[in-house]
Order: structure tokens, then C-alpha cells, then sequence
């Protein structure tokens, strides 16, 4: 009897603790999607684009910096890799630091050739969606496509739901580019720090 009482305390306990995290995670995202909206409602106050080159590297792109009233930073990186592929990352940061990461990830390969004997590609898009507090990524989410035709993609994309995805290594990664973007103030900057990444 009384380990059934101990098991069904802790159970209780276990339940209770879940879902005081579940309420603030929820709270938390609440918040992040406050600032995310205010920043893409406004105008920034000051903006900066370079282009950047990864000298006989694999990589090439723009970023953007763009500052807004209360504190609020978003970068942008855009960049083509010789991998077939290439990606748009777009990051968040308010006074408390990094917020929200979006990602949008798109590769090509060869697909079986055609019967005329033409070669043929399928293209993949992939969006990651990271919510973060406190340094720590609290939230992530996934949707992806493929098409033999890139023009159907953003339809395809738009069909499918997030999945919710545990947050690892690749928020991880993301966070740690974002804090060494934020420092980023030139082109060669950019392309000293891709090198090394």
C-alpha cells in the first residue's frame, strides 16, 4: 500500500512538473511571436547588406543587418553552396538575446532520367523554425517538399504541417552562427568565419 502511495505521489508530482513547463514553453513562445511580429512590422532604423566569398570555397552569400526601436536586431544570411543547395536563415535578437531563428533550406539532385533518355532534378525545401530562451532552444519545427518541378514548392510547402522536432545539435549550430553573426561587420569578416565554421 504504501508503495502504491509512493508511486501515484510521484506520478502526481511528475504531471504537476510537465505541465508547469508545458505552461511556461507556451508562455515563452507566446512572447518570442510578439517580438518576431514587431520587428516584421516595422521599418528598421538602420540597415547594412555586404556580400561576402569564401575564397575557392564552397560558399558564397549576402547578409543583412537590419536594427530596430527597443533593441531589435535581425540578420539575415542568404548563401549558395557548390553542394546544390543553398539557404536563407533570418535571425532574431532582442535584449535578452537570440529569440527565433527561421530557416529555409533548399538541394537539388538528379532524379532518374526521363524516358527520352534527359536527364532530370528533384528539388527539396526544407523550413526549421527554433524558438529560444535563455540561450536554449525550446522549440523547434520542420516542415519539408520535394517536387521534380522547383516552381511547385512553395505550393507543396504550404500543404504540410510543422512537425514538431526535438531540439539538438542543429539548434546548437544555428545558435552558435547566429552569435557569430551578430558580430559580423564585413564581407571578409563573414567570409574569415565561414572558413573556419
Amino acid at each position: 500500500m504504501l508503495r502504491l502511495s509512493i508511486a501515484i505521489y510521484f506520478t502526481f508530482v511528475i504531471l504537476i512538473s510537465s505541465s508547469r513547463v508545458s505552461a511556461d514553453t507556451q508562455s515563452e513562445i507566446a512572447s518570442i511571436r510578439k517580438l518576431y511580429a514587431k520587428i516584421e512590422g516595422a521599418r528598421p532604423l538602420r540597415s547594412q547588406k555586404f556580400e561576402f566569398n569564401v575564397e575557392g570555397g564552397p560558399m558564397e552569400g549576402t547578409i543583412t543587418r537590419d536594427e530596430y526601436e527597443g533593441a531589435l536586431i535581425r540578420i539575415t544570411l542568404s548563401y549558395v553552396s557548390s553542394d546544390h543547395g543553398g539557404a536563407d536563415q533570418t535571425f532574431y535578437f532582442g535584449s535578452k538575446g537570440l529569440f527565433f531563428a527561421f530557416e529555409v533550406a533548399s538541394s537539388w539532385k538528379f532524379g532518374k532520367p526521363a524516358p527520352n533518355g534527359d536527364s532530370t532534378t528533384i528539388d527539396r525545401r526544407i523550413e526549421n523554425r527554433f524558438y529560444f530562451a535563455e540561450g536554449q532552444c525550446i522549440r523547434q519545427l520542420r516542415r519539408s517538399a520535394q517536387a521534380a518541378d522547383a516552381k511547385q514548392l512553395p505550393r507543396l510547402i504550404g500543404d504540410e504541417k510543422n512537425v514538431t522536432v526535438e531540439p539538438g545539435e542543429e539548434a546548437a549550430t544555428v545558435f552558435k552562427r547566429a552569435l557569430a553573426l551578430r558580430g559580423i561587420a564585413t564581407g571578409a569578416e563573414a567570409a574569415r568565419y565561414f572558413e573556419l565554421e
